[in-house]
């Protein structure tokens, strides 16, 4: 059922789903069958339990649908890889803030547990999307990178647990208590973000239904606010979706 349950985030999470295919993708091709030995058998078994009415009619239903909905998203029209300028100084300020943002948003992760998971692949799976993902662009902003990185990160914190559990089965005492500490640190320095970000619709809610709906605000940055829409719709006409599947 891989294929199909991972199929229901397309539409209601579109960028996190992209960000999902990677590891859906381990998951099936790292299964363990019994099947007895060679790879024309393991071949078999994988094509009989990976391709099977689920995943075809169901994941292939909801994924036709759904690549027909979001066909016309702006956001979608609008992808490419980030790069520097060809000025020389621009370049190196560009990977030096690239790296910067891995070491402080990845690397402070990823490297405590390296000794607990250098013999699991999905850990380096992890690494890796952590590293191309930031220089993916879909869409006017960092949109890409900030959702498709989720099922990574939600991965990360597993590994985090198992890499914990690991030191102290090992009787290494000092290093799971230095990575709690280490983490709880990092996790308060990042939770700056989220809280402004809640802070700050709190504040504006407030003020916007205070005003009568005439806030400020709302009045002077009307424009930027309706070019920011335009990255998350669409327009409905000429689309095969609303034109016969969703036609009145």
């Amino acid at each position: 059922y891989l294929v199909f349950i991972v199929s229901f985030s397309l539409l209601a999470s579109t960028l996190p789903f992209i960000g999902l295919i990677p590891f859906a993708a381990y998951f099936a091709l790292s299964r363990k069958y019994d099947c007895g030995k060679g790879l024309l058998n393991r071949a078999k078994a994988f094509f009989k339990d990976t391709f099977t009415v689920w995943n075809i009619l169901g994941g292939g239903t909801v994924g036709i649908l759904s690549f027909l909905y979001l066909k016309n998203n702006d956001a979608g029209q609008m992808y490419g890889i980030l790069t520097p300028d060809n000025n020389k100084t621009t370049t190196l300020y560009f990977w030096f803030l690239y790296l910067l943002f891995l070491l402080l948003e990845v690397g402070v992760y990823i490297a405590p547990m390296f000794f607990a998971q250098k013999k699991n692949p999905l850990y380096y799976l992890t690494t890796a999307l952590f590293v191309v993902f930031p220089l993916i662009l879909v869409g006017e902003k960092a949109d890409f990178c900030m959702r498709a990185s989720l099922p990574a990160l939600i991965i990360l914190y597993f590994l985090l647990l198992d890499s914990l559990k690991k030191y102290r089965e090992k009787g290494k005492k000092f290093i799971p208590v230095a990575m709690s500490v280490l983490l709880s640190v990092f996790l308060i320095i990042g939770a700056v973000t989220p809280i402004q970000e809640i802070s700050r619709s709190v504040i504006r809610t407030y003020k916007h239904f205070a005003d009568g709906g005439q806030t400020e605000i709302i009045r002077t940055n009307y424009g930027i606010f309706e070019n920011r829409l335009k990255n998350f719709t669409g327009q409905p006409n000429d689309n095969i979706f609303f034109d016969y599947i969703a036609k009145k």
